[in-house]
């Protein structure tokens, strides 16, 4: 909270006060309550987060080896009730490129800062669906209206896909989880969050922050 209290000298947001939860008193966060720029994923929050031995013990053990290579690549910020919260599409997908589906290839996660129970927004996951990713891949290998992807690593869920996915008893979930607990899933798995992730790639630039077309924080001459 203090990072959004103090974004770019304060722009007006008050964690006791929820009036101010307002766009202009914020970062740039997105629809899907994506922060993404701003270098945040350098922040110092950020380091001690990835540096918790628990965390590293949990992928240390998946992937049987403590050489690791660790992107963190937003931070995801939601409230409820926010008035002027943009619409959330619903937006399933995978961060695995399907030629890969036979494989596992990465795991990916979250740690949760603040309690998350079944009522609330955040994420979902299509439970048992990363075991048949290799039979589902193949039966829509000649799908004709594919979700747009910026990169092979990511693929997107239509309608037809979904279908597949509940005709063949997967299930989607939402994972509870108290602040501190760390979620894991198999990057082949669907998932999105609702009400409220990005490819395995490292992102590690971009365009100017704009807001309003404008950029974000002003630039001081």
């Amino acid at each position: 909270m203090s990072y959004l209290e103090n974004f770019a000298g304060g722009l007006g947001f008050d964690r006791n006060d929820p009036s101010t939860i307002l766009e202009k008193n914020l970062p740039v966060i997105n629809e899907k309550g994506m922060l993404m720029d701003y270098g945040i994923c350098h922040e110092d929050f950020f380091w001690s987060i990835r540096q918790e031995p628990g965390l590293v013990e949990a992928f240390a053990k998946v992937h049987d080896t403590p050489d690791l290579i660790v992107s963190f690549d937003n931070m995801n910020i939601q409230w409820p009730r926010r008035p002027d919260q943009k619409p959330n599409v619903p937006w399933p997908h995978q961060d695995q490129d399907p030629v890969t589906a036979s494989q596992f290839r990465c795991m990916q996660g979250l740690v949760n800062l603040q309690p998350s129970g079944p009522n609330d927004g955040g994420l979902y996951v299509c439970r048992g669906a990363h075991l048949l990713s290799e039979e589902f891949h193949r039966a829509f290998a000649d799908e004709k209206e594919k979700v747009w992807s910026w990169t092979h690593e990511w693929y997107g869920f239509t309608k037809p896909g979904l279908q597949w996915l509940d005709d063949h008893g997967c299930e989607w979930i939402k994972p509870c989880a108290e602040p501190g607990d760390l979620i894991l899933w198999d990057s082949r798995t669907p998932h999105q969050n609702l009400t409220t992730h990005w490819p395995n790639a490292l992102h590690v630039g971009g365009p100017p922050v704009l807001r309003n077309g404008e950029p974000c924080p002003p630039t001081i001459s």
